[in-house]
Formats: C-alpha cells, structure tokens, sequence
C-alpha cells in the first residue's frame, strides 16, 4: 500500500532539516585544513553513491562553499 503525505507537517524531517552547510564548512576547515573541499566533496560522493540524496545535497552545498572560499584566497 503506498502511503501519500497530505502536507508539510507529515513530511519527514531528518538530521539535515538541521544542518547548517556554513557550519559544517567551519568545522571542516578546522579539520581539514587545506583538505577541506576535497573531504567534502568525498562525503557527497559517497553519499550520492550510497543512494542518501539528503546527505549528498548538505555536503555538496558544504563543498560549494569551501570551494568559494578557496577561489576568494586566491
């Protein structure tokens, strides 16, 4: 039987309704250093791979953002 969501209040949320890509852009720097974008992207690829749609969309948007940054460094 296939379930249908009526509205915004019976869709799902999950830990990256929660999120903050910027944050997460910050602790990888920190973590990471120079590595960081490359680290991100890793995690969006293994997600994409992995079939986690959500997970692949906040560590891309996470990979933009250092990746912008870099570009502002140079």
């Amino acid at each position: 039987m296939t379930s249908h969501k009526s509205n915004a209040l019976d869709a799902e949320f999950t830990f990256w309704d929660l999120a903050d890509p910027e944050e997460a852009a910050v602790a990888a720097r920190d973590l990471y250093g120079p590595a960081a974008a490359t680290a991100a992207a890793s995690a969006a690829f293994t997600a994409r791979y992995g079939g986690r749609e959500a997970d692949f969309r906040f560590w891309f948007q996470v990979f933009v953002k250092l990746s912008a940054d870099d570009e502002r460094a140079w």
